[in-house]
């Protein structure tokens, strides 16, 4: 996570290098079925968007919780990574998030 957060701040610098004006916005990635050290991980997240004054969205908030046979159908457990109905949730938060809808 070290690496990550790194690799952030160096992309966040080079942009505002070149757009001073630039707004960030973090989120994690989706969450997976039963995760061990990625809620660790999607914590210290959180953790860097609040000491850099950056704004955190946490769309996990929306969806099953990630220890419920629940969360799986709105993954693709081949890949962990959101099908359709994954997609679905996440796109309808971030719309409501842009348009208050």
């Amino acid at each position: 996570m070290e690496e990550s957060l790194r690799n952030i701040t160096a992309i966040i610098e080079e942009v505002k290098a070149e757009l001073p004006d630039a707004v960030f916005i973090l989120q994690p990635a989706n969450p997976l079925f039963k995760p061990k050290y990625y809620l660790t991980q999607v914590q210290e997240l959180e953790n860097y968007a609040e000491e850099k004054g950056l704004v955190y969205r946490n769309h996990w908030e929306k969806w099953p919780d990630p220890n419920s046979e629940e969360i799986k159908s709105y993954l693709n457990l081949q890949t962990s990574q959101p099908n359709a109905e994954g997609h679905k949730l996440w796109g309808e938060y971030l719309i409501k998030y842009f348009t208050g809808k």
